[in-house]
């Protein structure tokens, strides 16, 4: 957005009204910089958002994590369309949310895709894309941060074709590779330490990590939030007989390890509780000691 005001080429922003923070944010830097805000709800936003075109006459509109679905009708307005910067590699990432995805599934990378949009969920021809490696060690907001900076060079670069009429040539996605990845549900969020191995779980912890405060463990009907782990490598034996989710250590020399499948751990760095963010050892104090077992799902 900052990339957009300094270009000279900002003449509006659009939000919707369903978070609270967005709106705050984006209205304040609007009122600062003397730029029109339009913000629109649920039930009259395409009306709300065609005063906004009829107003300002943009040549084009560029769009980033906008919920609600735009139609054909306006998405012809502008001279160039709307352009949407996916934070996800189309087609085969296509959906609600491709970081999570990207991070949650081991993907060995993660992409940025400009595409103009069509009626269709991020369907459209694409005009650039940028991958990277995705580092295991990455957690959701941190891949969010490189991709901040990935997306302001890539408008960048739109805006620059734009203005001297030559946007490159769109390519049309290959269907046959295309996935859609729905709207997470809560039980996406969940650690199943049966089912689950320790680099599945680790891939979780990360994807979660800050959006939902942590990937979701219990005790006994007490909900934790596992924000952080790191592989450990155990001495002293096989651990294969030991059931997945009990407590291997829970002090301040060894750290929260909690046993997986096969015989492999993780340590818990960091969790998050009603009662605060704590380092993961100190569970101890809330009774979690050597031999208690972590169960699936939430309270």
């Amino acid at each position: 957005m900052v990339r957009l005001l300094n270009e000279g080429v900002l003449c509006g922003v659009v939000t919707a009204d369903n978070n609270n923070e967005v709106v705050q944010l984006y209205s304040t830097f609007a009122k600062s910089n003397n730029i029109p805000y339009y913000c629109t709800s649920r039930q009259d936003y395409l009306r709300q958002i065609n005063d906004a075109l009829t107003d300002q006459k943009p040549v084009a509109v560029f769009v980033f994590t906008y919920p609600w679905r735009i139609k054909e009708l306006l998405l012809h307005i502008p001279e160039y369309g709307f352009i949407n910067f996916h934070p996800g590699t189309l087609p085969e990432m296509r959906g609600a949310d491709p970081i999570f995805e990207s991070i949650r599934n081991g993907k060995p990378q993660v992409g940025l895709s400009a595409h103009r949009m069509d009626e269709g969920f991020d369907t459209g021809p694409v005009y650039m894309q940028e991958t990277y490696p995705l580092d295991p060690e990455q957690t959701y907001g941190m891949v969010t941060r490189d991709m901040a900076y990935t997306t302001e060079q890539m408008a960048g670069k739109l805006v620059q074709n734009i203005k001297a009429g030559t946007l490159p040539d769109p390519v049309q996605q290959n269907t046959a590779n295309a996935h859609y990845w729905p709207k997470l549900a809560m039980d996406a969020l969940l650690i199943n330490w049966q089912d689950m191995d320790a680099a599945t779980i680790k891939a979780l912890v990360k994807a979660c990590n800050p959006i939902s405060r942590g990937a979701y463990a219990a005790l006994n009907g007490w909900k934790l939030c596992i924000c952080d782990v790191t592989d450990v490598n155990l001495q002293g034996g096989d651990a294969s007989h030991i059931a997945p989710g009990t407590v291997l250590a829970c002090d301040p020399q060894n750290g929260l390890i909690v046993c997986c499948r096969n015989g492999r751990a993780l340590k818990v760095e960091t969790v998050y509780l009603d009662e605060g963010i704590l380092p993961g050892y100190k569970l101890s104090y809330f009774g979690i000691i050597q031999g208690v077992q972590l169960g699936n799902g939430i309270a």
